[in-house]
């Protein structure tokens, strides 16, 4: 059975205190977030349960742009609902924040089919799952989308 990431991105997960099987409580944000009008689909839900409360730090030469520091908070997106929902109808997906990364100057969201994106001034995307977790914490940069 070939791992579920890359050892380098395995490592930098397992330094920010993730380990295989975990899972964290999202009751304590998620009634708040979806009072201001943010929808969680199942697959950011699941991703939250596993990822949520872990800052990777930046370290290491990177793929393509640098490897800034990620934070999976998804509270971090408070006020920016109509952002998120505004993109989500322009790639007609419902994307929900994940956090934020490059030390809040960028919103990481996440779509139903697990896309995880950039959400700024405009929007790009990395790739579903686990795929697109490691593109973002090996460096790659995010496929800009024309809209």
């Amino acid at each position: 059975m070939s791992p579920r990431f890359a050892p380098d991105v395995e490592n930098r997960l397992t330094r920010a205190g993730w380990f295989p099987g975990r899972k964290v409580d999202t009751e304590s944000w998620r009634g708040r977030l979806e009072e201001e009008g943010f929808v969680f689909p199942q697959a950011v839900l699941r991703f939250l349960e596993e990822f949520d409360g872990l800052y990777i730090e930046h370290d290491g030469p990177a793929a393509d742009v640098g490897r800034y520091p990620v934070e999976f908070n998804p509270v971090l997106a408070v006020g920016e609902a109509d952002r998120f929902a505004e993109w989500g109808a322009d790639v007609g997906r419902t994307i929900a924040p994940l956090g934020e990364f490059e030390r809040g100057q960028f919103f990481l969201g996440m779509d139903e089919t697990g896309e995880i994106y950039h959400v700024s001034n405009w929007v790009a995307r990395y790739g579903v799952g686990d795929a697109g977790l490691e593109r973002l914490l090996l460096g790659h940069s995010g496929e800009e989308l024309p809209l």
